[in-house]
């Protein structure tokens, strides 16, 4: 009922190595795809970054995170390798409300394309 995901479902993910590529949709966070392992996982948030972007001058780039800063740097290093990021990217902690629902060491990256 509350959106978070049940202890058998979770367990099952943690099992399986699973991933979710969770999205921001008209103001929801819903689920885009379910990835097996965390490299795997990143890779396809920056295949889908980089889709997004195509074509678009990048005005700002955010990068958040969950108790996992190292992570959310490696994520700028790799996505500013692939796309002329801005000199000014934001490095934030995603918000408590979001982070229920997500969970520690969760990594994520928004653009703000013109």
């Amino acid at each position: 009922m509350s959106g978070r995901v049940g202890k058998l479902a979770a367990g099952m993910a943690d099992t399986l190595n699973i991933k979710p590529i969770l999205t921001m949709q008209d103001g929801k966070l819903e689920l885009l795809e379910r990835i097996r392992t965390r490299k795997k996982a990143v890779e396809r948030t920056l295949a889908l970054t980089c889709a997004s972007a195509n074509g678009k001058a990048i005005q700002r780039v955010a990068f958040m995170h969950i108790n996992n800063l190292k992570e959310a740097q490696e994520l700028q290093s790799q996505l500013c390798n692939l796309l002329p990021c801005p000199p000014s990217a934001i490095m934030t902690e995603f918000t408590p409300g979001l982070s229920v629902h997500a969970g520690s060491g969760v990594v994520g990256v928004t653009l703000l394309t013109g």
